[in-house]
């Protein structure tokens, strides 16, 4: 039953996927129809042959681009529908503050790792080394509001905001003692935010390539940058992205499912949550900044190199530049603690935990062991390395 119930809340979730390929199904229909009634009035009026054959090709290529719009958008919300019937959530829903939540845990220990994505990403991010961490602690991966399988709420999603359902979250999925806050990207604003409202239910932070507070301001960029998000949104809706073969992937190796479900996770985006939570992206930097030192709280940074491979060489002297202070900022996050850590990690992108896993998860198996003082203490707190 919980099955079923996820993917009904997942498929009535999705107005894009839903509602939206039914009305340009409808929209489709009386396009062809007003064409069709279009050409055969203009084959019957007494128009030059030039003329005619221009009015007519014009109508029936309206005719057949709404068809074919129709019909991609149609095709791609009904292989959807079938892929999430097929491949349930294997977590739970939890009710906060009246709206539900999705989280999934596996494994069992202390303290609890928590997982939390980045701007776009729902938990399916995770899905590659949740497993693997799983083996040393109970490993726990969420959805924020309107993302994956957590219902969407009102109001702003600034980092409060997060940090709050978060809170009601772990409480009602019986998630206690301190745990361990992982956050890529924007993440590392709100598991910042979280140690800075809830410190003593906070036992260590993993800044994964993690935004850092006002950092678009500081580098001289804008949040959410790129072509408009409501052609994105209207692309992902008719199926683009499945038509050029980004919803398809075959598994490999010891987790076969992960770049399959992967692929398919791709396809779906999350606009109106992703703008919520970018439009309150200087409140969430705010309210992270209230506290600019977390005392000897442990804290792991993994940062891409920033002069590797991202972007592709070569390199303009903008985004030398850009890069340059995106690396000064990841090097300032070492100031929240006098127990902190930075790698940089080589041949890692933005998604450095899919190119490099195995490192993460030994640094995280070794950083969640130091914390429960199975392991010995680093002895070169206060560094950076490559690795």
């Amino acid at each position: 039953m919980l099955h079923r119930a996820a993917v009904r809340t997942r498929w009535r979730m999705d107005f894009d996927y839903v509602v939206m390929p039914v009305v340009i199904v409808v929209l489709a229909l009386i396009v062809d129809g007003l064409g069709l009634r279009y050409a055969f009035a203009v084959s019957r009026r007494p128009l030059r042959r030039g003329q005619k054959a221009i009015r007519l090709v014009g109508a029936w290529a309206a005719m057949m681009l709404a068809s074919s719009v129709a019909t991609l958008s149609a095709y791609n919300a009904i292989a959807m529908h079938a892929f999430w019937v097929k491949h349930p959530p294997a977590g739970e829903f939890e009710a906060v503050n009246g709206a539900r939540m999705y989280i999934h845990c596996m494994g069992e220990g202390s303290p609890a790792l928590v997982l939390d994505s980045g701007l776009g990403d729902d938990s399916m991010m995770w899905a590659q080394l949740q497993p693997v961490l799983s083996k040393t602690t109970r490993v726990c991966a969420y959805d924020r509001a309107g993302f994956g399988g957590s219902e969407p709420t009102a109001g702003p999603q600034d980092a409060d905001q997060i940090v709050e359902a978060l809170h009601g979250l772990l409480g009602a999925a019986s998630i206690s003692g301190p745990v361990v806050l992982m956050g890529h990207s924007i993440a590392g604003i709100y598991i910042r935010d979280y140690a800075v409202k809830y410190p003593e239910d906070v036992a260590g932070l993993i800044f994964v390539d993690a935004s850092t507070p006002f950092q678009d301001r500081k580098m001289g960029v804008t949040m959410g940058g790129g072509p408009p998000p409501w052609l994105l949104q209207f692309a992902m809706i008719v199926g683009v992205p499945r038509l050029i073969g980004m919803c398809s992937s075959h598994g490999s190796g010891e987790n076969t499912d992960y770049p399959v479900m992967k692929s398919e996770d791709r396809c779906r985006m999350y606009y109106p949550a992703l703008a919520m939570e970018l439009r309150a992206f200087g409140d969430s930097s705010g309210e992270a900044s209230r506290r600019s030192s977390f005392g000897s709280l442990p804290v792991l940074i993994f940062s891409h190199d920033p002069f590797g491979t991202l972007p592709r060489k070569p390199q303009s002297a903008d985004e030398k530049k850009r890069q340059g202070m995106w690396d000064g900022l990841q090097e300032n996050l070492k100031s929240l603690s006098t127990r902190s850590r930075r790698i940089i990690v080589t041949g890692g992108t933005h998604h450095l935990f899919e190119e490099r896993p195995q490192l993460v998860v030994d640094e995280v198996t070794a950083f969640l062991e130091q914390i429960r003082g199975t392991a010995p203490q680093p002895t070169t707190y206060g560094s950076t390395t490559r690795e």
